[in-house]
């Protein structure tokens, strides 16, 4: 094979795995049936920040406004999967009563 054949054998293989790689943990939340904003590759739920169309803490909040009867939803602040907690009881249990199970208390 020439050096051109392996270029274009090898450049979209490398690209298909990085895809694959970026949106590996996108089924995270899918798979416990959490309500979530859908992500996009690689950046998660940060493209709207990125792309300039709201302000990070808008983008990083719109679970809030997507879900707005749900007790907690989930974001990807990119391809790490995060919780929104909606419901202040909830917030209550996890920072009073369920504290001492974090690790490091934080």
């Amino acid at each position: 094979m020439t050096s051109l054949e392996w270029l274009l054998l090898l450049v979209p293989t490398a690209i298909y795995l990085f895809y694959r790689w970026s949106v590996a943990t996108f089924d995270y939340f899918e798979k416990r049936g959490v309500p979530f904003v859908k992500p996009v590759p690689l950046l998660g739920g940060m493209w709207n920040f990125f792309s300039g169309k709201m302000h990070m803490v808008d983008a990083g909040s719109l679970g809030y406004e997507m879900f707005p009867d749900s007790r907690f939803s989930g974001f990807f602040a990119f391809r790490k999967p995060g919780y929104l907690i909606h419901d202040p009881e909830l917030v209550k249990q996890i920072t009073i009563k369920d504290f001492d199970h974090f690790a490091d208390h934080t």
